[in-house]
């Protein structure tokens, strides 16, 4: 079994992929708590003493809109952290597998987009997302950067997490139908991104299920999905609202849908369809 230890391990991401690899892997989870990414004394204490091969980085700072306003707070994070680990890791030889976003884009293309095209970020979050990239791959070339997109799993922070609730709860619901993305399940990334770390994956790639939705249709889907199941869903009614109706401090990419080709080429098979996987998002009991 390789030696495996998870950054951020208390995070959507990070909780799911501790769950898939606790018995493929000798694991190391490292909450906030555990471990502060931006503390390098701390970082090369804690790789000295797991001596992983493989550091897949979960943490972040990852509130798009308080970002505007702790733009130093989420560069330390978010770039400073990755930096640190990826340095640490290129002298031992590890290898670090990093998370990044869809929003390092900035929505004016309209098709996928590939790994290699020109990145644009529109807010603060994104700027620093994009950052963090050049800094984990200008320290070395064996490092992997995988962007994920609208993330979702039972528990969870995202707006797509939450919206399992709402169903059962809300009798209506006002949903953003103006944006158009991937969506991507965490079990599904968890599975994807030790894949991609087994077949020594390097510089950027995309993962997320195929097909894209705007929060609308999602909404829409998973309510459909709901009710065949036979769930008690409360919600009667969803209004399409432009997401300008709701108060947001940080511009976010109208169009962000990744071309995964990358990705499917290397792993061998296509992922999941994003409406394959409500069945199981509605199934899940909170596990974490």
């Amino acid at each position: 079994m390789k030696a495996v230890l998870i950054t951020g391990a208390a995070g959507t991401a990070g909780r799911t992929l501790v769950r898939h690899l606790e018995s493929k892997a000798r694991l190391t989870a490292c909450r906030h708590v555990d471990l502060d990414i931006t503390d390098e004394a701390s970082v090369r204490k804690t790789l000295a003493k797991a001596k992983p091969e493989i550091v897949f980085n979960c943490a972040g700072y990852t509130r798009v809109d308080d970002a505007e306003r702790e733009p130093e707070l989420a560069h330390r994070v978010n770039v400073d952290g990755p930096r640190i680990l990826a340095r640490s890791l290129a002298e031992t030889g590890g290898k670090l597998v990093h998370l990044s976003t869809d929003y390092v884009f900035d929505g004016e293309k309209r098709t996928p987009y590939l790994p290699d095209d020109p990145v644009g970020p529109l807010s603060i979050y994104a700027q620093t997302k994009a950052d963090s990239e050049k800094a984990v791959l200008g320290t070395s070339n064996q490092h992997l950067v995988v962007r994920v997109a609208w993330l979702f799993k039972t528990g969870g922070r995202t707006f797509l997490s939450q919206l399992k609730d709402l169903i059962l709860r809300e009798k209506h619901l006002c949903v953003a139908d103006d944006r158009e993305g991937p969506c991507t399940y965490a079990p599904d990334l968890a599975e994807a991104l030790w894949m991609l770390a087994q077949k020594d994956a390097r510089g950027i790639y995309h993962f997320a299920n195929a097909g894209s939705c705007s929060w609308h249709g999602f909404a829409e889907e998973l309510l459909a999905a709901a009710r065949n199941l036979d769930l008690p869903v409360r919600t009667e009614t969803l209004e399409r609202v432009s997401s300008k109706s709701f108060s947001s401090r940080a511009l976010r990419p109208e169009y962000s849908v990744l071309d995964l080709s990358k990705t499917v080429e290397l792993l061998g098979k296509e992922p999941r369809h994003w409406r394959e996987t409500l069945p199981d998002f509605l199934r899940e009991k909170v596990d974490f």
